[in-house]
């Protein structure tokens, strides 16, 4: 019988959920059964995170091996993590900022939020480390609190953790290699050396700045009142770098919001900027890629857009 026939075969038959289970154990190779915890463990690390999520399919044993935490340290120690940029955001009038992922082609996927995060989260400290990331500190009811949140960011989950002593506080830099750069004004992006402090402007990015200004735009006029008819007015629009970070690959990643005209909300939009030193004095800056990587529902009537944080994180 070929193998067509006998899938055709078995295709009305009927099977209990417990058989279908034993089944699809039975299936797996026997070796595997065999293998110590730590050896199994090993091969599995190896694996990327897509094949993880199709192996916690296969049996009890495989799904247990891709959620237990020593996965995370055994792919670490043996350098098998995969690298994806989180962000986070406040999407106004919602006050629980929203986490999300960024896809391979570009896009931003939401994961799951922590409710308990505080709402203020601009007050907030983040902090990577190895898997996951530390939300420190932020203001509760107008009070800074101590809690201590942490995202693993292998199987996006939250879990609290002892309170600190201190309050976090942000700022809006990043280290490349042994420079610091900052978001200027204007679209600009700044560097310096750790020792001097002298900011410095990153050169050859004369074409980004300028997109920031985007002329005249008819945006639409309400007047007091709701019911008056709309008059579309003719208004210079600019807009300005929200965040600036940096990805794996040690280049710039910077964040800028997009006012779309009534009724299509809000674009949040992003560029991987590649950085060389031609001079001593000078650092310059090559676009990779830019583009919108999400775009709000218009009836959702978010107002407001800003990214609190973003890191790319191993895992």
């Amino acid at each position: 019988m070929s193998c067509v026939e006998s899938r055709m075969s078995n295709y009305g038959s009927e099977e209990s959920p417990p058989q279908k289970k034993r089944r699809n154990e039975k299936a797996s190779p026997r070796w595997w059964w065999s293998l110590p915890d730590a050896v199994a463990l090993s091969i599995v690390a190896r694996l990327t995170r897509l094949d993880h999520a199709a192996l916690s399919l296969v049996s009890k044993r495989h799904r247990s091996l891709v959620a237990s935490p020593e996965l995370c340290r055994a792919r670490s120690l043996i350098g098998c993590t995969e690298a994806s940029l989180y962000v986070c955001l406040n999407i106004m009038p919602d006050p629980n900022p929203s986490w999300f992922v960024l896809t391979r082609n570009r896009q931003l996927r939401q994961i799951p939020s922590n409710p308990y995060q505080p709402l203020r989260s601009s007050s907030s400290s983040f902090l990577v480390v190895d898997w996951g990331i530390y939300v420190i500190g932020g203001i509760v009811n107008g009070n800074p609190t101590r809690d201590v949140w942490f995202l693993d960011c292998y199987s996006h989950t939250w879990h609290p953790v002892p309170s600190m002593k201190i309050h976090g506080n942000r700022n809006d830099w990043c280290a490349i290699g042994d420079l610091l750069f900052c978001r200027g004004t204007r679209g600009r992006i700044l560097w310096c050396e750790p020792d001097e402090l002298d900011w410095k402007e990153v050169k050859g990015l004369e074409e980004l700045q300028e997109s920031f200004f985007c002329g005249l735009r008819h945006v639409m006029d309400y007047g007091k009142k709701v019911y008056e008819p709309c008059k579309p007015t003719e208004r210079k629009v600019k807009y300005d770098i929200s965040k600036l970070s940096c990805n794996s690959s040690g280049n710039i990643v910077i964040f800028w919001n997009t006012q779309l005209e009534y009724p299509e909300g809000l674009e949040l939009k992003s560029a991987e900027i590649s950085l060389e030193r031609h001079q001593e004095s000078e650092i310059w800056g090559k676009i990779e890629w830019s583009g919108v990587i999400l775009r709000d529902d218009p009836l959702s009537h978010s107002y407001s857009l800003n990214v609190l944080f973003s890191a790319p994180v191993y895992c």
